[in-house]
């Protein structure tokens, strides 16, 4: 029943194991969540701030997800309230919100997102995220809701880093995702995921994550990268995405064809 429907990826994440998800950016397709669903990803995260999505093409891509059992986790573009309800009731099962940098927004975020009495989230059934079931135990449904909605949170500037320990300790928030290359920029050092001083910044969220049972991890077109920060504690591991597989696919595909050749 829809009212006891489970949160794939928080189920994991509470039970200290590992998340592998990837990013839709720019593909709106089904295809695209059924392909991720089948190469053994556990949530799709839909990049709504970054990206160029419709609440139509949304909430097709949110639906097929709900269907695979592919967490779908929606980064919303900033922390406002309508993005957020109006996100969920379409049936997304999680919420990213980018650029927290204090412990008063990480409980605005879950305050929004929560029904009461844990936060402030307006009540409507029969919608995406009860599976169009009318009818439904509507504290049933609450209290599901409450327990399986996954809250993501951004940590990916130099105040964010200094406050983390704060931040981290919020009641509700399931898993920090760190914006590497932001985090980058914000410490002058952009692009330099490799740097001592962003590498030391990346470790004081994931250290801090794991001090208050919270999953750490962060987004990356690197695979090896990736591994290495599993390595080191990180549980939320987001790789790559549509343009970046693609792109990936595509320069392979034609560096096989010409082989040693530049010329054609």
């Amino acid at each position: 029943m829809a009212t006891h429907k489970q949160n794939r990826t928080r189920r994991l994440l509470s039970q200290g194991a590992t998340a592998f998800g990837t990013a839709a950016n720019d593909t709106h397709s089904p295809s695209f969540a059924q392909i991720v669903s089948q190469a053994g990803y556990d949530y799709l995260m839909i990049d709504r701030e970054h990206g160029a999505w419709s609440v139509e093409s949304l909430q097709g891509l949110v639906r097929v997800c709900r269907l695979l059992d592919l967490t779908s986790i929606v980064r919303i573009p900033d922390l406002v309230p309508h993005w957020i309800s109006q996100t969920l009731d379409l049936g997304a099962e999680g919420i990213m919100v980018p650029r927290v940098e204090s412990r008063a927004a990480a409980e605005l975020a879950v305050s929004r997102m929560k029904y009461p009495p844990l936060g402030q989230r307006g009540l409507a059934t029969g919608v995406g995220h009860s599976d169009f079931v009318s009818g439904l135990d509507a504290q049933a449904f609450v209290d599901n809701a409450n327990a399986n909605t996954l809250l993501v949170i951004q940590i990916e500037s130099a105040r964010g880093v200094q406050q983390v320990n704060d931040i981290v300790s919020v009641p509700g928030i399931d898993a920090v995702m760190i914006g590497p290359m932001d985090l980058s920029l914000s410490l002058g050092y952009v692009g330099q995921l490799e740097h001592p001083v962003v590498e030391a910044a990346m470790g004081t969220i994931i250290d801090a994550c794991n001090r208050h049972g919270v999953a750490g991890g962060m987004h990356m077109g690197n695979a090896d990268l990736l591994r290495k920060w599993r390595d080191r504690g990180a549980r939320f591991i987001t790789c790559s995405g549509d343009l970046g597989f693609l792109e990936q696919g595509a320069r392979a595909a034609i560096a096989t064809l010409l082989g040693d050749n530049a010329k054609r």
